[in-house]
């Protein structure tokens, strides 16, 4: 699999919605990836049977995290609450990126 970490946020770990949102790319096209665990500031991307792999993107797309309800970005860092106001959650949706890779 390929690892992917969260750097520079201020985090106490990851949180994973939904194991969707990944795709890696191998030359010619991009491919749906799954998430198959976390740890830390990790995740970790299965990408069993697929071959050549030399990117990786997470939700990029128009409008990644606005089906039907709140809360449906695949990966989350986890954060100290701001305060007791109303409709605070111990966690942020994680960025959009693109990295280069070599499996």
């Amino acid at each position: 699999g390929i690892n992917a970490e969260y750097m520079g946020a201020i985090s106490e770990g990851l949180e994973i919605h939904s194991d969707t949102g990944f795709e890696v790319y191998n030359g010619t096209y991009w491919t749906l990836a799954k998430v198959t665990s976390t740890e830390g500031n990790s995740v970790l991307i299965d990408v069993s049977g697929l071959q050549n792999i030399s990117k990786v993107r997470y939700i990029w797309y128009d409008a990644p995290c606005t089906c039907c309800t709140i809360f449906k970005c695949p990966v989350y860092s986890r954060v100290p609450l701001l305060g007791v106001r109303t409709g605070d959650e111990p966690f942020l949706p994680a960025a959009p990126f693109f990295m280069d890779v070599s499996v």
